[in-house]
């Protein structure tokens, strides 16, 4: 059986997946399509897959007529134009949920950073209505939906009449390699760091966050990731820390080996996602692992997923009483619960689907 990955412009991605196959050793029956003109140096190191180049769209529908399977690890642009050509193929979608939210869902923004988000070009406004529908006429085309919640898919099938069936799955790199935590100590603190977002882009309500952290004494230091994202977002992201917070705020623009990047989290308490939409997944993952506290908006379909087995998680509004209090008992105990749901024999299920 020959299984086709689709992926888009991305690194990370391939790289987590592949990574995933190799522990298992599934690399045999997987061939891994990327939409490069040459092979980053990223993914160099996978030099026991068959990986291709996609250089064009003609070229890879030629391609995929040898597959049996095709999965698209996103629903890029690109692709979506020849779903429909495939109805012979079992296709299946990994959903990570940004191509459906950029076109299906409006409320991502809270009431500051709403005052702040620059408005769409026309050209954009203008593709908006088709790309939605070249959006929904694929997603009709899909055979199985890969994701690791079953109650989003069940509201995505009703409202989109889909055929597709569930098969749970999650790169799961975080569990596959878990990160050791230096921060389980029983001490309470009267100054908090925090780190806020995953990217420099405002569907991190960023500007709402730190007008929370500007009124709240016992902060001690701000960092925001603005190392990718819409170079107009990271601008205003920015000069909303510095109006809010001035020198607590400290931006990171560049990204960073691992190992500093540890030493970054070492430093830091309190980790915020205030995305209305599902979104930093990794990021989520390692701050429960890394032991820190961990900070969602309610609107996160993920904050209700966590709690559901068995994870607690704060509140932008928490944040005063976090001061002065141990959190040593919660921390332990979510990771327990995120490594004992995400088990070797759950991750191991997870890459039998492309045996």
């Amino acid at each position: 059986m020959k299984i086709a990955h689709l992926f888009p412009d991305n690194t990370t991605f391939p790289a987590n997946f592949m990574h995933g196959l190799r522990k298992f050793g599934h690399q045999k029956s997987n061939i891994i399509f990327i939409y490069f003109k040459e092979l980053p140096d990223k993914l160099k190191s996978f030099e026991d897959f068959d990986i291709r180049l996609v250089s064009s769209i003609s070229q890879l529908k030629d391609d995929l007529k040898e597959m049996d399977r095709i999965v698209f690890h996103s629903l890029y642009p690109h692709y979506l134009r020849i779903i429909p050509r495939l109805s012979d193929k079992h296709l299946s979608w990994v959903f990570w949920g940004y191509e459906y939210y950029n076109y299906f869902e409006t409320n991502l923004y809270e009431p500051k950073t709403k005052r702040l988000v620059p408005d769409r070009s026309i050209l954009k406004k203008l593709a908006q209505p088709f790309r939605k529908f070249q959006l929904m006429r694929a997603m009709k085309h899909i055979d199985s939906f890969l994701f690791w919640d079953v109650s989003f898919f069940q509201q995505l099938k009703s409202k989109f009449q889909l055929k597709a069936k569930f098969e749970e799955f999650l790169y799961c790199r975080s569990f596959l390699d878990p990160i050791d935590s230096e921060d389980e100590k029983s001490e309470i603190k009267n100054k908090l760091v925090c780190y806020v977002g995953n990217s420099g882009e405002l569907t991190g309500n960023q500007p709402d966050v730190y007008s929370v952290l500007a009124k709240t004494d016992g902060i001690e230091k701000v960092y925001s990731l603005l190392a990718y994202g819409k170079p107009n977002h990271i601008k205003i992201i920015e000069q909303s820390a510095i109006q809010q917070l001035g020198s607590l705020h400290v931006p990171i623009k560049e990204f960073v080996p691992f190992d500093e990047y540890l030493q970054t989290m070492n430093e830091v308490d309190i980790i915020i996602c205030n995305h209305n939409r599902m979104q930093a997944l990794g990021l989520i993952f390692n701050a429960i692992l890394l032991g820190k506290i961990l900070i969602l908006n309610p609107k996160n379909h993920f904050e209700k997923v966590l709690s559901s087995i068995g994870v607690k998680v704060y509140q932008l509004n928490d944040i005063p009483r976090l001061l002065n209090k141990n959190t040593s008992e919660t921390r332990l105990s979510n990771k327990k619960a995120l490594l004992d749901y995400f088990n070797p024999a759950r991750l191991r299920e997870y890459y039998s689907i492309f045996e």
